[in-house]
């Protein structure tokens, strides 16, 4: 299997050992390897971590020749994760390339360069990145000239924001732009606003919202009364998806409340004590992703469904059986990343199968185990038996 532990000796949950080729996401090493690498008598593949020296990396590739992307490789006391290394001209994303110590995931220019940042010498052309001639906060994009970015931070006066974009001109998506108070990942346009802004016209305190006099856009946050919301929309009619709908004391984020036949992805519909978040409930056949539908106590993010269920990402809760992101199947279970709670078994992203066991990045124990924790792997959707749901 993938993502599986299968180890005689001492290898972490989520590996993977095979006495021959190594799979991806899989940790052989005959010494000190984390959970997660990839350790192959050959090529290395993508995600692996092999090191000869005093290297330890989660997730990295190190190749005998040009190196992949993610890969670390280091000649030198560096430590990183997800960096690419490369003999020659850099040129990557959320890479690490340093004359010395160097930061996680990051590039260290000559000057006050922040973590997560790539400075190259001459234009600068990049995602994600810090590059300022004097304050300049982290994951932000500051280029001398025309300003086309993403993501950026450009601090110039009583401004402080992340992941904002301020354009001399025409503001662009997810920007912010406010000759005063502004919030973060807002934008603030003088005519039109734009998906995903922040627009305070009196006491409305939102943060990536749009606020716009006529039709509500998508992920919007409509402040009428007490309701305080965020990435909702509230239109006065049929309600988008992604929207919160505060009627009484229901207080939910990212929610879709439709008076009608509800149909709507990662809803939250709160009848009586019932609060959950990125929920749906529909009356009559239930067909959902990431859902949460219970007759009582359930949990957040769960789907029930009597009958045929077919759901990925599900909880079901029976007994005393307590679970996140699982899925449980009577008879066909066909599930990726499920748990299953049997007796003393408490596992996360599992998958279990009645029969043959056909599972990734998943862990099965049979027996008490309650603080067994499972790595975070290579999440791949399979077909083990029937038609799959994806979320």
């Amino acid at each position: 299997m993938v993502g599986a532990v299968v180890k005689e000796g001492p290898v972490l949950v989520g590996a993977v050992v095979k006495e021959g080729p190594v799979m991806v996401g899989a940790v052989v090493k005959e010494g000190p390897v984390l959970v997660g690498a990839v350790v192959k008598e050959g090529p290395v593949m993508v995600g692996a971590v092999v090191k000869e020296g005093p290297v330890m990396m989660v997730g990295a590739v190190v190749k005998e020749g040009p190196v992949m992307v993610g890969a670390v490789v280091k000649e030198g006391p560096v430590m990183m994760v997800g960096a690419v290394v490369k003999e020659g001209p850099v040129m990557m994303v959320g890479a690490v390339v340093k004359e010395g110590p160097v930061l996680v995931g990051a590039v260290v220019k000559e000057g006050p360069v922040l973590v997560g940042a790539v400075v190259k010498e001459g234009p600068v052309m990049m995602v994600g990145a810090v590059v300022k001639e004097g304050p300049v906060l982290v994951g932000a994009v500051v280029k001398e000239g025309p300003v086309m970015m993403v993501g950026a931070v450009v601090k110039e006066g009583p401004v402080m924001m992340v992941r904002a974009v301020v354009k001399e001109g025409p503001v662009m998506v997810g920007a912010v732009v406010k000759e005063g108070p502004v919030l973060v990942g807002a934008v603030v346009k003088e005519g039109p606003v734009l998906v995903g802004a922040v627009v305070k016209e009196g006491p409305v305190m939102m943060v990536g919202a749009v606020v716009k006099e006529g039709p509500v856009m998508v992920g919007a946050v409509v402040k009428e009364e007490q309701v305080m919301m965020v990435g909702a929309v509230v239109k006065e009619g049929p309600v988008l998806v992604g929207a919160v709908v505060k009627e009484e004391q229901v207080m939910m984020v990212g929610a879709v409340v439709k008076e009608g036949p509800v149909m709507m992805v990662g809803a939250v519909v709160k009848e009586e004590q019932v609060m959950m978040v990125g929920a749906v409930v529909k009356e009559g056949p239930v067909m959902m992703v990431g859902a949460v539908v219970k007759e009582g106590p359930v949990l957040v993010g769960a789907v029930v469904k009597e009958e045929q269920v077919m759901m990925v990402g599900a909880v079901v809760k029976e007994e005393q059986v307590m679970m996140v992101g699982a899925v449980v199947k009577e008879e066909q279970v066909m599930m990726v990343g499920a748990v299953v709670k049997e007796e003393q078994v408490m596992m996360v992203g599992a998958v279990v199968k009645e029969g043959p066991v056909m599972m990734v990045g998943a862990v099965v124990k049979e027996g008490g185990d309650p603080n067994l924790q499972l790595f975070s792997g290579l999440l791949l959707l399979l077909h083990p038996a029937g038609p799959s749901s994806r979320g």
